[in-house]
């Protein structure tokens, strides 16, 4: 397995505006699946990315325990999203 380190705190300084102050919680930091855009991004220089099994990202899932609409607003600033659920 390869592990792809990127600079956490570049990362976190990255995803601090997109957090929503009314839904502070124990999940502030962005979930793994946002992680691995920001991987994509830092180590492929990736302009599009693929999602699938993301549905609570790509659907605003607001009953998720992560921030839903803070992560999808996130992703859309970094790369172009394909839906790949819609395929």
């Amino acid at each position: 397995i390869e592990v792809i380190p990127v600079d956490h705190n570049r990362w976190d300084d990255y995803w601090r505006p997109f957090i929503r102050q009314k839904r502070l919680s124990t999940h502030i930091k962005p979930s793994l699946g946002t992680c691995a855009v920001f991987a994509a991004v830092e180590h492929f220089g990736a302009e599009e990315v693929g999602l699938i099994g993301y549905d609570a990202i790509l659907d605003g899932d607001e009953r998720w325990m992560h921030d839903a609409i803070a992560e999808k607003r996130c992703i859309e600033s970094l790369v172009d999203i394909v839906d790949l659920r819609r395929r």
